[in-house]
């Protein structure tokens, strides 16, 4: 008898942020109204290989009764350069662009919220880093047996930046090359 396989023991902390991201990504769902979790699953079903295969072999009978009915003599519904079918196809284009484009839209939203997150989580880091830095360096100073010095890297790190000037200065730098920076990840508008 097998028995299942248990998932992994994580530490608490890691469980948390993982229950922080699928709350996010179950909230996101929810969120969604009907039609946009209908139009997902329909971009869904069209971005599989097999649509691709179907579509071809609809193309394929579609040509291959109306020449059938041809040759028999018997009236082709859309007879050749088959302009229905071409109708259809340009109109399955444009059903399939729009769909596209609205399960886009939506997975750009998570996107960004992931990015909010991933940010928020930067800042907190950059905080408890410059704490720990701080403590370290109150810790040396305080100790008897590490010989006092100034350390004007470490008192620089011990300070949090001040997230506001660091969004400025990326800003600015941005603007001031926007050339090289716009091919940069994080640097597109």
């Amino acid at each position: 008898m097998e028995t299942p396989e248990q998932p992994p023991v994580l530490p608490a902390h890691v469980g948390e942020a993982l229950q922080a991201i699928a709350s996010m990504q179950i909230d996101h769902h929810e969120q969604a109204s009907p039609l946009a979790r209908m139009v997902d699953r329909t971009t869904a079903t069209v971005a599989r290989p097999e649509f691709l295969i179907y579509v071809g072999a609809a193309a394929v009978l579609w040509i291959g009764a109306n020449a059938l009915l041809g040759r028999l003599g018997l009236a082709m519904p859309d007879a050749p350069p088959f302009p229905l079918l071409e109708l259809l196809v340009s109109c399955a284009a444009l059903f399939i662009a729009v769909l596209i484009l609205a399960s886009q839209r939506r997975a750009d939203i998570l996107a960004n919220l992931r990015q909010q997150m991933t940010l928020e989580v930067a800042l907190l880091t950059t905080q408890k880093t410059s704490k720990l830095v701080e403590l370290i360096e109150e810790l040396r100073r305080d100790s008897p047996d590490v010989k006092d010095r100034i350390d004007a890297v470490a008192m620089e790190m011990a300070d949090a930046p001040d997230h506001g000037s660091v969004l400025q200065a990326v800003q600015q730098m941005a603007n001031s090359h926007p050339t090289e920076v716009a091919g940069r990840p994080g640097f597109a508008d």
